[in-house]
């Protein structure tokens, strides 16, 4: 998706176009007040959008975004996902560089 601004200094395709329509609207609304209310540069917005995106896909796929129905445990959950996938990936990039190894078995990521 491709935001346009008046100021024009948001970056093009926000998030993947697979999201959902739902979500591709909240990604706008919340990318205007990133801009308009808290003043955030378009590489910050970049990135935050990115994360909340992948948050919003990840509890409401397909359906109509409610944020009533956001649990702090559903943030958790993401956040430790997250953090095992890096942990995983620079693992394995570490283990590469410093001892030759081409594969290691790594912890499967958190599960609900």
């Amino acid at each position: 998706m491709t935001i346009s601004t008046t100021n024009g200094d948001v970056p093009n395709s926000l998030e993947p176009s697979t999201y959902s329509a739902y979500i591709k609207e909240e990604l706008r609304r919340y990318d205007e007040h990133l801009r308009d209310v808290r003043g955030l540069s378009a590489g910050t917005r970049k990135d935050r959008l990115r994360i909340i995106g992948l948050l919003l896909e990840g509890k409401f796929k397909h359906r109509k975004v409610v944020f009533a129905r956001m649990q702090p445990d559903d943030v958790r959950q993401f956040l430790a996902t997250r953090l095992a996938q890096r942990q995983t990936a620079s693992m394995h990039h570490n283990m590469q560089r410093h001892y030759g190894v081409t594969c290691v078995t790594v912890p499967p990521a958190v599960t609900r």
